[in-house]
């Protein structure tokens, strides 16, 4: 009955710890408070932030753990459920499949073409990109420091410093840079 008690006690006290970095949201750019949340360390900053994204993104499945340092930088994101997210990670217009693993310092950006650079009598920064909407799973791991531009199906694995940058089709393994299927986890395939 205390242990309960004081479990209970614990998520309030969580879910209040959030709600500032919530509140923010509305007076600042939501991928400044992602950075600012990102920051808060140890298990305590993995609830907190789980419950800010629980109530903050378009979708935010059940147990989730978005470790420290990862940036989620548009609240249009959906994560599904048993989700794991290493420290360092990026995302930008991304949605998550269910049991999803990720390593540290993987970026997701909103697709290849963020940036134009055709007109050479416009500075770059002034060029316009076109944002995609990523989809990532579900049931796929992304090895460590890899660079994600396209989709990649259910049930890959990306090797670890991988740049994926046409979509993977499901059941595959793909690594190097760029990423290139080199096997099928279907062995009926």
């Amino acid at each position: 009955m205390l242990l309960k008690m004081l479990r209970k006690c614990y998520h309030f006290v969580v879910f209040f710890a959030a709600m500032p970095f919530l509140i923010m949201t509305r007076f600042s750019k939501y991928v400044y408070v992602s950075e600012l949340i990102s920051l808060v360390p140890f298990r305590i900053g993995e609830h907190i932030r789980y419950y800010f994204y629980k109530n903050s993104l378009a979708s935010c499945g059940e147990n989730v753990v978005i470790n420290f340092g990862t940036v989620i930088s548009y609240p249009d994101t959906t994560i599904g459920n048993h989700i794991w997210i290493g420290p360092y990670n990026i995302f930008g217009r991304v949605d998550i499949g269910d049991f999803t693993l990720t390593a540290q310092s993987c970026h997701f950006l909103s697709g290849p073409h963020l940036h134009g650079f055709d007109d050479l009598s416009t500075p770059i920064m002034y060029q316009l990109g076109h944002s995609e909407r990523l989809k990532i799973g579900p049931d796929i791991w992304v090895g460590a420091n890899s660079t994600v531009m396209a989709n990649i199906g259910h049930g890959c694995v990306v090797g670890a410093g991988s740049v994926v940058i046409k979509d993977i089709p499901p059941y595959s393994v793909a690594v190097g840079n760029p990423a290139r299927v080199i096997r099928t986890r279907n062995p009926g395939v």
